[in-house]
């Protein structure tokens, strides 16, 4: 710098270099931003594989419970998960409670009338009032809610027409009101007023819009901002996937030795004999080193092959030990995660064995309390309804 301009040079220099260094430093983080990376590493230890990056990604409403569906229809352990549940909450029967006891048998036993008739109850006529019960909690765990829209009979009688989740049309809005979310028109509290349903699938359809009052949303909410509740599979989509593709694997490795099981060991040094005797055929194989070697081959029953083996060569049989122990232990724990998610121990629906007797009662207990705030929610629906067929009935002076 103590030449002429020297200064002005070394300035120049300085600017260009911190230059390169913030193209490099903002190069860094645009690619880290894209997750593009080089993985350096022997075995790729440092990569993340893109199922895993998938599963870190957020899902949608929409994906988790097409995933759901997928397990439904092919996992066993899924389908026990949401039917036990279910069979869990069990059925409840409202009762007339007033003091005049007559009244209460009359009121009672038409009740029953309607409730028991799934053509009266149900406008699909697939379930009565009691039956329709256990398909609530179905929907419920499965997809997170159903609806149940007010309607009667030509006679009438109190009459319910069902939608399962999916026809609340969540993709519906018209740009005019900004309080519509996930087709649901809420207030400022996240209250529901009125809900968009899609019958026909058609998408040029345009959704009915359907008061709250007239309708029965049977969904239990987990906070006071939800809009819809979500399936209590939804925390599970992942451990139980793995555990579906665990297991194709293992089928995949035992069906592949059961067909390709056998493999010729030949001791280094050794020199295989070439004559097979009578009815043999000789059949040349590549050894991985690429030479050549001509073994002996011979038919047995009635068809069937063996290799006649020379000096120096093992016949062994290809065995695979998956699931181990291991293995499986990790499964089922797995599979306990699954069940604690929607706050049960484990032992309530699957894996009884080895529980002592003061596991037993506190499980037990664990399990009757979660069943008392499921019969909370699940009364107050059955209240709804048993007090519409009564007002139904009284209007129509039955």
């Amino acid at each position: 710098t103590g030449r002429r301009d020297g200064t002005r040079m070394g300035l120049h220099y300085l600017a260009r270099t911190l230059g390169l260094a913030a193209a490099a430093v903002g190069g860094v983080l645009v690619f880290r931003a894209l997750d593009v990376r080089a993985d350096l590493s022997e075995e790729r230890i440092s990569s993340r594989s893109t199922d895993t990056r998938r599963q870190l990604s957020r899902l949608t409403d929409r994906e988790i419970h097409r995933r759901i569906d997928f397990l439904y229809h092919h996992f066993g352990f899924c389908r026990r998960l949401v039917h036990g549940l279910a069979k869990l909450c069990g059925i409840l029967t409202p009762q007339p409670d007033t003091l005049d006891e007559d009244w209460n048998e009359e009121a009672f036993d038409v009740f029953m009338f309607n409730a028991q008739s799934p053509e009266i109850f149900d406008q699909g006529a697939h379930f009565d009032f009691f039956l329709s019960q256990v398909a609530w909690n179905v929907s419920r765990f499965l997809r997170g809610r159903s609806l149940a829209v007010f309607t009667e009979t030509e006679s009438g009688r109190a009459s319910h027409a069902f939608y399962e989740s999916h026809q609340i049309d969540h993709d519906y809005a018209d740009g005019t009101d900004e309080r519509l979310r996930q087709g649901v028109l809420v207030n400022r509290f996240s209250r529901h007023l009125a809900y968009f349903l899609r019958d026909g699938e058609r998408p040029d359809d345009k959704p009915k819009k359907i008061d709250a009052q007239d309708c029965l949303y049977l969904g239990k909410f987990e906070n006071h901002g939800q809009i819809h509740p979500m399936s209590v599979l939804a925390f599970a989509v992942a451990n139980m996937t793995d555990v579906v593709e665990v297991r194709g694997a293992w089928k995949g490795a035992i069906k592949s030795v059961a067909t390709r099981g056998e493999v010729i060991e030949t001791e280094a040094g050794s020199t295989p004999a070439r004559g097979g005797g009578a009815g043999s055929t000789p059949v040349e194989t590549t050894l991985p080193d690429g030479s050549k070697q001509v073994h002996q081959r011979r038919f047995i029953y009635g068809g069937n092959e063996v290799l006649t083996l020379g000096p120096g060569q093992t016949l062994k049989v290809v065995k695979d030990d998956r699931p181990t122990a291991e293995n499986l232990a990790f499964e089922r724990a797995v599979l306990e995660d699954c069940v604690l998610g929607v706050d049960l121990p484990p032992q309530a629906l699957f894996h009884l064995a080895g529980i002592t007797g003061p596991g037993i009662r506190y499980n037990m207990e664990d399990i009757d309390r979660w069943i008392l705030l499921q019969h909370l929610w699940q009364a107050r629906k059955c209240q709804v309804i048993y007090a519409r067929t009564i007002a139904k009935e009284i209007k129509a002076g039955r």
